[in-house]
């Protein structure tokens, strides 16, 4: 592949992403270091685009089968090959399809999506990443009402999202029975607003909830220690 930015490479794992709706991120990479699954069997990446995200779990995660689902057709082509390329194809799986044509009642026990940041008025240029994105396409409510039954009652839902609507997908989820599990903001720079919100939530209530806050850059451009610490086991160069 002559196209450097074609592919990109992890510690244990490569990234075909040209084809994809949506690249490989620091959003995705976010959330596959973060979200907690250690009792997980069977998961789901809703709008997994190049995959990523459940590479990540797959990596973490030894006994965790994660199917990777995208209604942009393209997106799963380069998804079902990063898969059958990396270390744990026999437990990564892709399909084109949509959230809402699934059927299965109670049987996930993770559901993980980096779902859509743009509201309406605000929709990204490229056709195939305002599909990716737009609100449009998968609101948070139905992506919160469709989780709850998907999910097994010990299961939970974990996300990223835009600080801005914090408030909004905290309500939707709350009122549809979830229970807010983990939260971390993540702020670009000590001092910046908070960006993004990842939270995982649960069907049964927790016994505890923890909340905490992740600084991606150093004043001097660095990435932070505790950004490094979390996603170690990934990138190149740390």
């Amino acid at each position: 592949m002559n196209n450097p930015k074609a592919k990109f490479r992890f510690k244990e794992f490569e990234v075909l992403h040209a084809q994809s709706s949506m690249k490989v991120g620091t959003d995705a990479v976010l959330l596959g270091a973060w979200t907690e699954a250690e009792d997980s069997r069977v998961a789901l990446d809703i709008g997994t685009g190049s995959g990523i995200i459940a590479l990540m779990l797959a990596q973490r995660f030894s006994k965790l089968n994660v199917t990777g689902i995208d209604i942009h057709d393209k997106s799963i082509v380069e998804a079902g090959t990063n898969f059958s390329n990396s270390p744990w194809s026999e437990r990564l799986h892709a399909k084109c399809l949509g959230m809402t044509a699934l059927e299965e009642r109670n049987y996930f026990d993770l559901l993980v999506s980096n779902p859509p940041f743009f509201d309406a008025g605000s929709i990204p240029p490229n056709a195939d990443r305002s599909r990716a994105r737009h609100t449009s396409s998968l609101s948070y409510m139905g992506l919160v009402e469709k989780s709850y039954s998907l999910l097994k009652e010990e299961g939970s839902l974990a996300v990223i999202i835009p600080h801005s609507s914090e408030n909004r997908f905290q309500k939707t989820a709350v009122d549809q029975g979830f229970y807010i599990k983990r939260r971390l903001a993540f702020r670009p720079k000590k001092g910046k607003p908070i960006e993004r919100a990842l939270l995982q939530y649960s069907k049964s209530k927790p016994t505890r909830v923890t909340n905490s806050e992740l600084i991606h850059y150093l004043d001097n451009g660095e990435w932070t220690d505790s950004y490094k610490f979390l996603t170690k086991h990934f990138y190149l160069r740390l």
